[in-house]
């Protein structure tokens, strides 16, 4: 993922400017020249602490566990941050009194269903592409098509899985098309015609400088002949911040435009999130909560307040969210759930799965067997219910593989 490598850089002139101890550890790079320099050159060595998986150390690169007097505390706190919202963030935490609570996860006040793993599921691969380099975790299919796109190597690709033809296109951060497939948005704020990337025309149809922010992602609100209304929600210091976009489309030149509506907005009070990501339709979200050290589903109100839908529990990775809303795909390395047992601590070592749950009946469904320390799979749904994912390493192919799959 680009951004830990500059999260790498932020995280450590924040420990020097609060005179704190720092160690870097580096998963899943392999080598892999980032910025020109090889990670290992940066002062950082492998991560092969099994401590730092079950604190959440892998949920999401980067990510930063704290330790004091030779112990590591209780949670994590993932995703890209300044400098500055780190010192905040590290701060508030040595803060808290030594006999204060853990971070630990903890029961949710909700009325959801109990979790369970379904050992009975049924996962049928449907397609299967070798990638032609190595892709970064947070690719993103293209709806009503063949493409993807992702990183490499700090760079951003569009690739086609008929074809198993790439294109580079603009940025290196985050190309994350709209959940309808037609807008490709970038960190920044900046949004293009897909139509027009995929002919080669670089140019965003849009700049919003108001939204500077990362790991943005978009949901329709409202949908009509030729218009659409979008509510983006970005990553942003300790908090999300969200904003509503009119996109006018011309149906006879297949152009389009795209506007603001209203000023950008932090929902949710004063709680900590991070890793927010959005549905496809709708006014919920996902998001880390760094105090409460769970992954939530939060339904944003009209007047900026924020209600808790769902709460998994525990930590994992980013949401992807089904297009009915009923579905959410995740990665963690924290679960080990069957129809007897309640959520504990691994007992498979090493163990690393890319799960399905179901929201109304609290079932999972395991899509991968990837067990290695430091491998990660994003799962993302498609239109239709199934979902892709990416497998890290497959036998006898180099560079991963992008599946698709159904569940029954």
């Amino acid at each position: 993922m680009p951004l830990s490598v500059d999260g790498l850089k932020e995280a450590r002139a924040a420990a020097e400017a609060m005179d704190i101890a720092f160690t870097a550890v580096v998963a899943d790079a392999d080598g892999v020249p980032l910025n020109g320099s090889r990670l290992k050159a940066d002062g950082t060595r492998p991560m092969e602490s099994l401590e730092l998986v079950y604190r959440g150390g892998t949920l999401h690169y980067p990510a930063v566990v704290l330790y004091r007097g030779g112990t590591m505390l209780d949670g994590v706190i993932p995703g890209f941050k300044t400098r500055d919202t780190y010192k905040a963030l590290v701060t508030a935490r040595f803060a808290l009194d030594a006999s204060a609570p853990s971070l630990t996860p903890h029961p949710s006040s909700l009325d959801n269903p109990r979790l369970w793993v379904d050992h009975d599921a049924r996962v049928t691969t449907l397609s299967s592409v070798a990638m032609i380099r190595p892709v970064g975790y947070f690719f993103k299919p293209v709806a009503g098509s063949s493409l993807i796109t992702y990183t490499s190597n700090n760079r951003a690709y569009l690739f086609n899985l008929e074809t198993q033809r790439e294109a580079r296109i603009p940025g290196h951060i985050d190309p994350i098309p709209t959940p309808d497939g037609r807008f490709l948005t970038r960190p920044g704020f900046l949004v293009h015609s897909m139509p027009a990337i995929v002919s080669g025309d670089t140019a965003p149809i849009f700049v919003d400088p108001e939204l500077p922010d990362e790991y943005q992602t978009a949901s329709v609100l409202r949908e009509g002949k030729d218009r659409l209304r979008y509510r983006v929600v970005t990553g942003w210091r300790d908090n999300a911040r969200f904003r509503d976009y009119d996109a006018v489309l011309d149906t006879q030149s297949s152009t389009a435009t795209f506007a603001p509506v209203g000023e950008p907005f932090v929902p949710c009070g004063g709680r900590v999130l991070a890793l927010p990501i959005s549905a496809k339709s709708g006014t919920e979200f996902g998001a880390f909560d760094v105090l409460r050290q769970t992954n939530s589903i939060l339904e944003v109100l009209p007047d900026g307040t924020c209600v808790d839908r769902f709460d998994l529990g525990f930590a994992s990775g980013k949401f992807s969210f089904s297009y009915d809303g009923k579905w959410i795909a995740f990665s963690t390395s924290r679960v080990n759930v069957d129809q007897g047992g309640t959520l504990t601590k691994p007992s498979e070592i090493f163990y690393k799965d890319a799960l399905l749950l179901q929201r109304a009946s609290g079932r999972i469904v395991s899509l991968t067997r990837n067990r290695p320390l430091r491998r990660m799979s994003f799962p993302e749904f498609l239109p239709d219910g199934t979902v892709m994912l990416l497998d890290q390493h497959v036998r006898g192919q180099k560079y991963g593989v992008i599946r698709v799959i159904e569940q029954r």
